[in-house]
């Protein structure tokens, strides 16, 4: 019997080699078969001249390892219960046996199972189904950055804009004034705006919505009190409430899957190599290992498609597997997975035009829940004093044919408000077609919260759209409406739409439009459009009317993401009801440090008679964070205080775009940041002084909504510091050699070496223990209060040191200096312990 070198861990001794020890081998197979007498009487007859062998086993033509079996006269091979399991092989069904306290399995009895043996190799050949073989999981889904700043920082922002319009002679025609305050603490917003303004008629203050928003991005769950807008569906109205809302909120993560998504499976018998395309496009690259494997949490784009799967197993071998597939996105819920939003409130009146004025008491929800990855299924419900409107809604997805949406609502209350109401649409959307079905119906009196009085009620909505998309011919589109009223006219349209990339900067879109309504009408529209450069666009446009035809062109700078210019000019010829009217209007922008700067001319020229309008307006923000107040852009959304140490002039990054440079104290505010979203936030290296050490140069930083963040990147003046060490013993100086000093910073203890003599260099930027107090700087706004540019700031610290034995404590003064290298002499410790 040979036993093979690599199973010497499986039984805790250390074996050599067979040709090198064969006395070993000897006492092992002494050993092995004194035991055969008691394992014999557990086994099978055929089992009665065991033999125990240490085997390679190789499974579906992959090298496992070698392991101890159980070889019988009948053929069999008996094997530990726990190293088939190590092999991959699993729900094995068969007779087990106990031997000596260990379970093992007749390999002869698995089904599904086949085997040969070689005894010159000593090799055990296993060819199991894959169905035997564990399953291997490739996800898909994107691995979450684990270094992302999730900041909660105390902030403030008032926004402001000014816009002043003037006519001929730059006489006086209308001035507005908007704001909008902003102030957080933790998880919680307060959140107002209003505007003034004033014209020839009237002049006005009013206040538009005022809030408190909580919210918990670990669940999801927003809760505002105060104004907000409120929607119950599609068969319900848009309230306008100051009260309570509770909603979930998915998007205060955007990163996070609560639809479904592709889970696809298959089997493979030997090693292989798995190319995945989706759509014909390599998306991953594999190594499988014989037996089942999934492909997990797949987000294609578009709707209906195809995953095709290629293998190459070991002997060149290839199989194609294809998986259609029809990706429904967000329209279905994962199952068990909750969307909803309750609102209660009184509803605004005359919003815009006067402050405080509510009326009746009004509800708005809807709800959604996941019964299955394929079907959602909830309510929409809304009332007021003399109406409640309720029905379900149900989206399921049809296989691969689609996605099928159906809502019912049902209105009651006084008057004749009783009604129903129903909507069911078809939506599906290939890679080169897509079709669009919708119908809706109302019954006469069917009424919601929001109705107004008006006799034209819709009875009847039907519409059609079907578009075909090739890469080279382009997209054709058809779309056809109609609208049937109970009182007034109804309504039919058709529009043909063709739109074609000439090339990578030029298209081209056409579009004929024909209506009938109370007479029959029709129109033709086409334009051209080329981007010369990534920021700049030019279009020229013809349209053609009932009323007449009209002839445009325009070039447009898009506005840069931080700082510089911007513009759009048009020209304009129309020629409707037989006068001719030429129209030129140019605008300016200018996007500064601390505001937005727009200047805008339109002249009208017609038969003659000429016209002139002005536009000026200035937009910007006030904000505080960090204990430091600024000016900068409007604040659309959020905003970042950016800190590199006490540098100037570093240019500041926003998702790889310039977006300003610090200014003399190093700091620069940021107003474009997106809220909840991943904002990597960088500065260029090459503008911070070869002489400072610089933590990080990117962070990826996910405000919560409306919020004003700290975002410190640690920029110190590298500044090593030497000297020497000695304890003053009696009347000698003593040098304090080859010990290790310990430096109290921050409340951490950061160590160094003396040398000969007792000197010794000090240089923080390779200490561990001092990047861990920078990493805490470098978090929240505590440092940009208290920035400073040095390694260390200038001062007393405690140190200790061991001298024969006694701990000695000193202090350590660092001077208040520019020079590039601190030498402090001969520090001299006390001689009293």
């Amino acid at each position: 019997m040979w036993i093979s070198p690599g199973v010497c861990h499986r039984f805790g001794f250390v074996f050599l080699s067979v040709e090198r020890s064969r006395f070993l081998v000897c006492v092992f197979r002494v050993l092995a078969l004194s035991f055969l007498p008691v394992l014999i009487h557990f086994l099978d007859p055929g089992m009665a001249a065991a033999d125990q062998l240490v085997v390679k086993i190789i499974l579906n033509q992959e090298d496992k390892g070698d392991f101890f079996v159980i070889q019988g006269e009948n053929g069999d091979f008996l094997i530990k219960t726990e190293d088939l399991t190590s092999l991959g092989l699993r729900s094995l069904s068969g007779p087990v046996s106990s031997l000596d306290g260990e379970s093992y399995l007749s390999l002869r009895s698995v089904a599904g199972v086949d085997y040969s043996f070689n005894e010159e190799t000593l090799s055990l050949v296993v060819s199991a189904n894959p169905s035997l073989l564990g399953k291997e999981i490739i996800d898909f889904l994107p691995e979450r950055e684990q270094k992302v700043s999730y900041p909660r920082d105390s902030s403030l922002f008032l926004n402001y804009g000014a816009d002043y319009q003037a006519g001929d002679g730059f006489s006086f025609t209308s001035f507005n004034l908007s704001n909008q305050l902003g102030i957080r603490t933790g998880d919680i917003l307060f959140l107002t705006d209003s505007v003034y303004t004033k014209d020839h008629a009237e002049e006005r203050f009013i206040r538009l919505q005022s809030n408190f928003t909580y919210d918990d991005r670990n669940t999801f769950r927003r809760l505002t009190v105060g104004d907000f807008f409120a929607s119950s569906g599609n068969l319900g109205g848009n309230l306008n409430l100051g009260g309570i809302s509770i909603s979930k909120i998915y998007r205060m993560d955007p990163y996070y899957v609560y639809y479904p998504t592709l889970n696809l499976a298959g089997q493979v018998a030997l090693p292989s190599d798995a190319k995945i395309y989706l759509n014909g496009m390599l998306i991953k690259t594999e190594k499988l290992s014989p037996g089942e494997f999934e492909l997990k949490n797949l987000t294609p784009f578009g709707s209906a498609g195809t995953i095709d799967v290629v293998l190459r197993d070991s002997f060149g071998r290839e199989q194609l597997l294809n998986y259609p597939f029809y990706f429904a996105d967000s329209l279905l819920l994962k199952k068990g997975f909750h969307e909803y939003s309750y609102n209660l409130g009184f509803t605004r009146e005359e919003y815009g035009s006067r402050s405080n004025r509510y009326s009746k008491l009004a509800f708005s929800a809807f709800h959604r829940y996941g019964f299955s990855d394929n079907l959602t299924m909830g309510f929409h419900a809304e009332a007021e004093n003399n109406l409640c409107n309720i029905g379900p809604h149900m989206t399921f997805l049809a296989g691969r044919a689609g996605i099928v949406s159906l809502s019912l609502a049902s209105s009651s209350g006084k008057g004749s408000n009783s009604g129903a109401a129903g909507i069911a649409t078809y939506t599906y959307q290939g890679l080169n077609i897509g079709a669009r079905l919708s119908l809706a119906g109302y019954s006469r009196n069917y009424a919601i919260v929001t109705d107004t009085q008006s006799d034209e009620k819709t009875k009847f909505t039907g519409g059609c759209e079907l578009s075909y998309n090739d890469p080279l011919l382009g997209t054709l589109s058809l779309d056809l409406t109609s609208v049937r009223k109970y009182v007034g006219d109804d309504r039919d349209a058709g529009t043909v739409s063709y739109n074609r990339n000439l090339s990578p900067r030029t298209s081209i879109t056409a579009t004929y439009r024909r209506v009938r309504e109370g007479g029959y009408s029709n129109e033709f529209f086409i334009t051209f459009n080329f981007t010369p450069k990534p920021d700049l666009f030019v279009s020229t446009s013809y349209e053609q009317t009932e009323a007449g035809k009209t002839a445009a062109a325009s070039l447009q700078k898009n506005p840069p993401v931080g700082e510089g210019f911007s513009y759009r000019a048009s020209v304009k010829r129309s020629d409707v009801f037989n006068q001719t009217t030429w129209t030129v209007n140019p605008e300016l922008q200018y996007n500064g440090r601390y505001g937005v700067y727009e200047g805008a001319f339109q002249g009208n020229s017609s038969e003659g008679e000429r016209s002139a309008q002005y536009h000026f307006s200035v937009a910007g923000a006030l904000v505080y964070v960090g204990k430091t107040f600024g000016a900068t852009r409007p604040v659309y959304d959020s905003f970042g205080l950016v800190n590199v140490g006490m540098l100037e002039g570093v240019k500041v990054l926003l998702n790889s775009q310039v977006v300003g440079e610090t200014d003399s104290s190093g700091k620069l505010f940021v107003p474009n940041l997106g809220s909840y979203n991943q904002n990597q936030v960088g500065i260029q290296d090459k503008d911070i002084p070869i002489d400072y050490y610089l933590s990080s140069v990117k962070r990826l930083v996910s405000p919560p909504l409306r919020s004003g963040s700290c975002i410190s990147f640690v920029a110190k003046k590298l500044q090593p510091i030497s000297g020497r060490l000695a304890i003053r013993i009696g009347a000698e100086l003593q040098p304090v050699e080859f010990q290790e000093v310990a430096l109290k910073v921050n409340g951490r203890d950061i160590t160094f070496p003396t040398g000969s003599g007792g000197e010794f260099d000090i240089d923080l930027s390779q200490s561990d223990e001092f990047k861990k107090v920078l990493e805490i700087e470098e978090s929240g706004c505590s440092s940009i209060s208290g920035n400073t540019s040095v390694m260390l700031k200038p001062g007393s610290y405690q140190a200790a040191v061991q001298y024969e034995g006694t701990l000695r404590s000193f202090s350590l003064s660092i001077p208040d200096t520019t020079e590039p290298l601190i030498d402090l002499g001969q520090v001299v410790i006390s001689d009293n312990p």
